[in-house]
């Protein structure tokens, strides 16, 4: 019975009543009532997935995982939400079930879902990494809930035939069915979409998959190689072009004469559909050669984004522009939406040279007119300039990385390791002492961390620091691959320092009730530091290239609070916690 399992556990793990509810911060009375047999919780209840992440945890601290495992049947080596997963059955085992009837959901997140599949078909990481051609850490990171295939519909769609035909070849549709809650169809296609459907209902995920796709740009990006001109047709200078071909036309012939003629600055504005861009890829390929040969050439670019969009259109669109960002040489702006949109407007021109204009209603064909008359060529110059005059900035890049800059009420930082504000002046003094590094690099690192301390504890003072970072794995920080958050450097910290900056970060959280600490088992974005805020976002790319992606637009701002919100949700835990999981190190 539950009530016999769960105490033939604690006993074996040495756990108390106290013990147990000081874990789960409850009352010591809820636990003794479950152990009696007076209350057992609701299998997959949130009183029971509680019960099974506190003692996960309680085992965790207590170097008990072994014991744990041993007692559920299940590998020492699995992930957190698997061992979980195992515990729940074994605590359950026999314990009556209430059937399920309805689409209740037990798993709440796609990883969780994904964990329990791959659980029941005996799949690791690494094997489902190889079946379906993604890397393991992709896997560890969705099942982890760090991250969502959502944004890539093909992905989706290969996870779920995969999984499914493991489980028909393994004969666990019986299995599935207890994972789902309830039957499934008889018809093989129909049970297929079915088992699709539970599986990647992303309907829970606030987070919207624009900001995971932004931030893996940002993550892998790689400076474009030089450009490759197209050898463009000799095009007729006609005054009107009609329809996105025309506009092609039209825009092919403006940049081309920019190159030929010098031209020094673009001005752009349009809020038509993408379509015109989008719809045929030789034509988009030619347009991004031309455009990094322009900023190459030294042309600056003031750019007016349309917002009126979609928050996924509108990343989208920055996405797409962001090899250009990084030239540094583009000004982004954005005007305040318009609540009626029944004409579109396109502004394309480089200022003594040419000037494309377009006034049509929305979603038609319209005629594209093509400028060369200096006096007609200022006159809209004189509109953008007027346009520019009501925007706000957009995006701004900036080379190199901020490790803090904004000075909030509230700050949120997401990272791949242990802060530089948070690190004890002595572990800086020791990390560069073996770095190697030119004295005045060292001199100019060391007045960075008194800038960035300094900061800290004056954001403490009035308002709230949250820092979500993963804990080193033993493997990592004794092979000497744990990094030092160092922007330019690839120092790594020893074994002792990392215990030290690890003791600076518990004290801190300890000391100071605004300063958080939220433990992930992984980055979900190996190489990106994110600085959070109401207001502002900054997102920096840590290896070479450094670079700072920078925005305060409102739009894109809550997007990313909603990304924190969700990781510091998961990733919630109570100070006793933080405290038995931070002593492993010291």
């Amino acid at each position: 019975m539950f009530s016999d399992q769960l105490t033939s556990l604690m006993n074996s793990l040495h756990l108390s009543s106290a013990d147990l509810a000081k874990t789960m911060q409850c009352d010591t009375s809820n636990i003794s009532r479950m152990c009696s047999g007076a209350r057992v919780p609701k299998y997959g209840g949130n009183a029971s997935m509680r019960l099974a992440d506190g003692l996960y945890r309680a085992a965790a601290d207590g170097a008990d995982l072994p014991v744990l495992c041993g007692m559920i049947g299940c590998k020492e080596t699995a992930v957190p939400e698997e061992i979980r997963h195992f515990l729940l059955t074994w605590l359950y085992e026999d314990t009556a079930i209430p059937v399920r009837t309805s689409t209740e959901q037990r798993y709440r997140s796609f990883g969780e879902r994904l964990n329990a599949v791959m659980c029941l078909t005996e799949l690791s990481n690494v094997r489902f990494g190889q079946l379906i051609s993604m890397d393991a850490s992709y896997i560890s990171r969705f099942r982890n809930g760090l991250r969502s295939p959502r944004s890539n519909p093909d992905a989706v769609s290969t996870i779920c035939q995969v999984l499914y035909e493991r489980i028909c070849r393994q004969g666990r549709h019986d299995e599935l069915e207890q994972l789902i809650g309830h039957p499934l169809p008889d018809d093989p296609d129909a049970a297929f979409r079915e088992f699709s459907m539970w599986l990647c209902d992303f309907s829970t995920n606030q987070t919207d998959p624009g900001i995971e796709r932004l931030l893996e740009t940002i993550d892998t990006f790689l400076p474009p190689p030089q450009p490759v001109l197209p050898e463009t047709p000799s095009l007729p200078e006609q005054e009107l072009y009609a329809g996105n071909d025309g506009l092609r036309s039209a825009v092919l012939r403006l940049l081309t004469e920019v190159l030929q003629k010098n031209g020094r600055e673009l001005l752009l504005y349009s809020d038509m559909n993408m379509d015109w861009m989008t719809e045929q890829p030789a034509f988009l390929q030619n347009w991004s050669a031309l455009m990094l040969a322009c900023l190459r050439n030294g042309v600056q670019i003031r750019i007016i984004h349309n917002i009126d969009r979609s928050q996924d259109e509108l990343l989208s669109a920055i996405r797409s522009w962001l090899p250009l960002y990084m030239s540094g040489s583009i000004r982004s702006y954005s005007l305040r939406p318009e609540e009626y949109g029944r004409f579109s407007h396109t502004l394309f021109l480089c200022p003594g040279l040419g000037c494309i204009e377009s006034f049509q209603p929305v979603n038609c064909n319209g005629l594209f007119r093509y400028h060369t008359d200096s006096a007609i060529i200022d006159t809209y110059c004189g509109m953008f300039d007027a346009l520019c005059s009501k925007a706000s900035p957009l995006v701004q890049i900036s080379q190199g990385v901020t490790l803090m800059e904004l000075q909030p009420q509230t700050l949120t930082l997401v990272g791949t390791s242990l802060s530089f504000a948070t690190m004890p002046l002595k572990v800086l003094h020791s990390v560069l002492s073996r770095s190697r590094l030119p004295e005045q690099q060292q001199r100019s690192i060391e007045q960075a961390w008194e800038i960035c301390r300094q900061r800290l504890m004056q954001m403490l003072t009035g308002g709230t620091v949250e820092e979500c970072c993963p804990l080193a794995s033993d493997d990592a920080l004794f092979g000497g691959k744990v990094p030092v958050e160092l922007p330019g450097t690839s120092l790594f910290y020893t074994p002792q320092e990392y215990a030290e900056h690890i003791r600076a970060v518990l004290t801190l959280a300890e000391s100071h009730k605004r300063f958080r600490f939220y433990p992930m088992p992984e980055a979900a974005f190996p190489n990106i530091l994110l600085l959070l805020s109401d207001d502002s976002v900054s997102v920096s790319r840590l290896r070479a290239p450094g670079i700072t992606f920078r925005t305060s637009h409102p739009l894109l701002c809550k997007a990313f609070l909603a990304y924190a919100a969700q990781i510091r949700a998961k990733h919630k835990i109570s100070p006793a916690a933080l405290r038995s999981r931070m002593e492993r190190y010291l």
